[in-house]
């Protein structure tokens, strides 16, 4: 497939990491940050599904595990140890102090272990990681025994399991063996999606643009009916069963949204860059939030208003800007000390 038919990507990639900055960050009111949890996360598992390619579904099972262990898993490894690094540097200071008293240097060890978010206490963001590994993987083994649409159909019956009963386990799983089940259905819809004849990059703009803003709209108000969800807590709201339905309103208003916008620098660059922004954008929040508490003395007030959100998405965009060089300089030296040491 030419790649031109997937340029609403890029759109859709910037937008969602910006919603992500923004439903984390202080001060953003609360009913948007409800509908921005709605359907947020299944965005980026539905964009995920929808960029797997053939020649991934096509490798054996252990060696496309080892790929996802080297694309997934180093930058989880590496996400965490930078924020364990901050984490050990300022749990002492200022709120952290009271809200980490007790906590021992090594219990976010056995988080990073178990992959659960809640348990990831230096940095809960990094869930999506080895949740990402564990639904990819699990797809990839369903594609080896059935076509896109009986994976589609079997994942959305797992999700809307998991939507009904993963709350009542006693325990949370492993790796996002309790949640990745709900996220399967939109990795499986992306990539069912991707294979049909309709191009969503393509004569589908203007249809799709145009149901765009009610999509937003009956998203907007079904989050609103069923509360605050969360796919890292697998929590699945009041009715769990308006979960699928506003998560796919809101990802078809993204889709919408990105389908109107015309190829630009600063999207593509978000897009390019959504792995380092969105592990690294709580720790910018969290240092600015200190900064000006600490050191500029600023009133607790400010901190709850929208300003200070705004600041927190224009400062992880900007920290991002030495993180992609230091990876970049990184990348390369790694790329020379290999090529000087092979025979």
């Amino acid at each position: 497939m030419p790649q031109a038919r997937f340029d609403f990507i890029d759109q859709a990639k910037a937008i969602g990491i910006v919603l992500v900055i923004l439903g984390h960050a202080p001060g953003i009111p609360a009913g948007l940050v409800t509908w921005i949890y709605s359907f947020h996360m299944p965005l980026f598992f539905f964009l995920s599904g929808f960029l797997l390619n053939q020649r991934k579904l096509a490798m054996a099972p252990g060696a496309y595990l080892g790929q996802l262990l080297r694309t997934l898993g180093l930058p989880y490894l590496l996400f965490f140890a930078a924020s364990y690094a901050y984490w050990l540097a300022t749990r002492h200071l200022g709120a952290r102090a009271a809200k980490f008293a007790g906590v021992s240097w090594q219990d976010p060890l056995f988080g990073w272990l178990s992959g659960i978010g809640s348990e990831i206490i230096v940095n809960v963001t990094l869930w999506f990681f080895p949740c990402l590994i564990t639904t990819a993987f699990l797809y990839h083994l369903a594609r080896k025994a059935m076509g896109a649409s009986a994976a589609l159909l079997v994942c959305a019956v797992l999700g809307g399991l998991d939507a009904g009963y993963a709350g009542h386990l006693p325990a949370r799983l492993p790796w996002g063996l309790d949640n990745a089940w709900a996220a399967l259905a939109f990795y499986a819809f992306g990539q069912w999606l991707r294979v049909r004849p309709l191009a969503l990059d393509g004569p589908a703009r203007l249809p799709l643009a145009a149901g765009a803003l009610l999509s937003a709209a009956l998203s907007a108000l079904l989050a609103d009916l069923n509360g605050r969800v969360d796919l890292n807590y697998a929590n699945f709201g009041t009715y769990p069963v308006l979960y699928f339905p506003t998560a796919l309103g809101g990802i078809a208003a993204v889709l919408g949204t990105a389908s109107l916008m015309p190829s630009n620098g600063l999207s593509t660059w978000l897009a390019r860059h959504t792995l380092l922004l969105f592990p690294s954008h709580t720790i910018v929040i969290n240092f600015l939030s200190g900064l000006g508490k600490l050191v500029f003395r600023l009133p607790e007030s400010f901190f709850t208003t929208p300003w200070f959100g705004l600041i927190g998405l224009a400062g992880a965009i900007a920290a991002c800007l030495p993180l992609a060089y230091l990876v970049r300089q990184t990348a390369h030296l790694g790329r020379l000390r290999w090529a000087r040491s092979a025979p």
